[in-house]
This record gives structure tokens, sequence and C-alpha cells, in this order.
């Protein structure tokens, strides 16, 4: 499982003093581009080559809110990829230990589908790519 650390900002919160709904994607985009260079797969690079990973499907569920300089961690896990396709699942974990050393609470569980594609074309993933993304992933961010 891959993790990356999350502080959440003044401007993440609501009228309500809560987390918007839109943070929570932003923050799993940043661990899938986080997760991707861990791997020597530079989104920016995949970019260049015409390469993208576009969004299918997002499913959120929100357990518990985060609120304004609360620290928390995003994990990210591959549930499945196949031909032209990846299957990710996420965790967001709440800490009261500002060095993330402390007890977790979970807040948030996801899941994003994305399908490869060049020029903005299905194409199917590169075995290489597969490879990498089937591996459990032990580097944190």
């Amino acid at each position: 499982m891959f993790e990356i650390p999350i502080r959440v900002d003044y401007i993440d919160t609501d009228a309500m003093g809560v987390v918007h709904h839109s943070s929570y994607c932003r923050w799993l985009e940043r661990a899938r581009i986080f997760w991707l260079d861990s791997m020597g797969l530079d989104y920016a690079l995949m970019d260049t080559e015409g390469y993208a990973l576009p969004l299918r499907r997002l499913e959120l569920e929100y357990l518990k809110p985060l609120r304004f300089d609360d620290r928390a961690v995003v994990r990210l896990q591959v549930l499945k990829t196949d031909r032209v396709r990846i299957n990710i699942g996420y965790e967001i974990w709440k800490t009261h230990d500002r060095t993330l050393s402390g007890e977790l609470i979970l807040v948030s569980r996801a899941q994003t589908d994305h399908v490869l594609v060049k020029n903005l074309k299905p194409v199917s993933i590169p075995e290489e790519w597969r490879t990498k993304w089937q591996q459990p992933s032990v580097l944190k961010s």
C-alpha cells in the first residue's frame, strides 16, 4: 500500500468548517501522481507522450469529518487492472498526532476507475506498467 500525508488547509474547508467534498478528489489525484512517480512513471512525461489516465468512475464514502489543520494520510492500493483499465482503492485516515505516528481513524474510503488513453484513444496498458501497478507499493512519499 502506498501512502502520502495530508494537512488540511483552510481553503479545503467549507462554510460549516469541515473539508469540502471536492478536496477529497484533489487528494486522491495527488496520491495517484505521487504513486506513479514512486515507480518512475512521471505523469508529466506520460502527458507529453500523449498518454493520460482519465477518470471513468469515482466513488467516495464519507465516514467522519476532517477540519482545518487536521493531519491525515491517503492510502492507495491497486485493486484490479486489465488490458486498458485500472481500478484503485483509497482510504483516508486521520490522526490526532501531528507526526502521523499515533492512532489512526478511518474517515473516508474511495475507488476510482481509469482507462489508459494515448492521444485520447483507449490503448493497452504497457506490460511493464501493469507489472509495476500490480506489485504492492512499499514506498511512502
